[in-house]
């Protein structure tokens, strides 16, 4: 038992430096031409490290002057929260009542709401896809957010094909925007959408955007101009308009490299211009204009 263990924990430390290899040395998708100002622009700075308790951060939101963040699957369901002015020290652990951490993978916020997305599909074959809505000043789960994708016929389907997987999701304009993390053989990043509000729902397929790497988070700046992706190795910028329909526009405007990054996936904007990543294992950083 132990050697198995051993053995599937040295494959997946395999297979995450294999991708990271291949996602920091490859160039930015759609971004080349602006990649050098992006860089320039910004700097990344390491600034601590996460309690122990958070041994596999995947997610973040700010309520109020409140970070909270997650571990992965198969963790507590439960919510840490850090405070800001204390070096991200843990303020409390909250228990989130009625739900359970299948395969937490994201966090995102409306005020005092916080969706917790429960959609980690690595192997593309789940069919109980949900988002928990909790209410973070009142502790109250308010419901659950119930969906499938209506482009995915077999679970799962054959390798090349699973782009099923989900990591990275915001809010805005009573939606929720998913971005799929690829794990078959294109390079296209779907973009579906569902009401932020509890039900069943069949995802709405938008668009899709061209990312040389795996999404792993995703969040949109609080003016709602900006858009930031998060990949193994290198954080993406899209500027994004909203039609009439609520439908999203792309435009990408740089990406930047991350080269310490190891296994990222949470980010979040502090504010228009700055922002906060943390990764499983256990180190948190600034994004921030240079």
């Amino acid at each position: 038992m132990y050697q198995n263990e051993w053995f599937n924990k040295l494959l997946r430390q395999s297979i995450f430096i294999f991708v990271l290899f291949n996602a920091t040395f490859a160039r930015c998708p759609q971004v080349d031409e602006n990649c050098d100002t992006c860089q320039d622009a910004y700097k990344i700075q390491k600034i601590g490290r996460l309690p122990d308790v958070v041994d596999e951060s995947s997610g973040l939101a700010k309520v109020k002057n409140i970070v909270y963040t997650h571990n992965d699957s198969g963790g507590e369901p439960k919510l840490f929260a850090l405070d800001p002015e204390n070096k991200y020290a843990l303020k409390e652990d909250i228990s989130i009542p009625n739900a359970k951490n299948k395969d937490w993978e994201e966090l995102a916020q409306k005020g005092d709401t916080i969706f917790i997305g429960d959609f980690g599909n690595n192997k593309n074959k789940r069919q109980n896809l949900r988002i928990y809505i909790y209410d973070s000043q009142k502790r109250q789960t308010q419901g659950e957010i119930k969906f499938y994708y209506p482009d995915q016929q077999a679970f799962p389907p054959e390798k090349k094909d699973r782009n099923f997987d989900c990591e990275a999701f915001f809010y805005a304009r009573n939606n929720l925007y998913l971005f799929s993390k690829n794990r078959g053989s294109s390079d296209f990043v779907k973009i579906y959408r569902l009401p932020a509000y509890a039900g069943n729902y069949e995802a709405q397929l938008l668009d899709s955007i061209q990312v040389k790497g795996q999404v792993t988070a995703a969040d949109i700046s609080p003016d709602g101009k900006m858009i930031a992706l998060l990949t193994y190795g290198m954080v993406l910028f899209y500027q994004v308009d909203f039609d009439e329909q609520n439908i999203p526009t792309l435009r990408a405007d740089g990406c930047c490299r991350f080269l310490r990054a190891e296994q990222s996936e949470a980010i979040l904007f502090l504010d228009n211009h700055n922002l906060l990543i943390t990764n499983e294992q256990g180190n948190i950083f600034t994004m921030f204009r240079g």
